[in-house]
């Protein structure tokens, strides 16, 4: 890539970074969350599959992962939340790498920028 598009990649990525963390402390649980947390009260991994997992309709990796996260550091709001954030974040950034590759500066600027900013408009 070009300095230019890595200033741009680099700006873009910035303003995903303050949109997801503006008010981080302040962002509620959503019922789909909620839900989600539910399923992780089991007491063993093998539990979690047959009553938490394979009874829903959600990903299995996402809920084996917030398992795990969830006995590491609690279910507290910003904890939970925070993986995935971040994984917004760089959604923004292989968005802007993939398009770039495929379709062209604009389209990757463009393409990234919506997806940085939807959720919050």
């Amino acid at each position: 890539m070009k300095r230019s598009s890595y200033i741009l990649l680099f700006l873009i990525l910035a303003l995903a970074t303050v949109l997801r963390f503006y008010h981080f402390s302040d962002i509620p649980f959503t019922h789909d969350e909620f839900s989600a947390l539910n399923r992780t009260h089991f007491d063993t991994f093998s539990t979690l599959i047959e009553k938490g997992i394979k009874t829903d309709g959600h990903p299995a990796l996402i809920q084996s992962f917030l398992y795990y996260w969830t006995l590491l550091g609690g279910e507290g709001e910003m904890w939970v939340k925070f993986p995935f954030i971040l994984s917004g974040i760089l959604a923004v950034g292989l968005m802007f790498v993939l398009a770039k590759r495929r379709f062209g500066t604009s389209t990757a600027v463009v393409s990234s920028t919506i997806l940085a900013t939807v959720s919050y408009s």
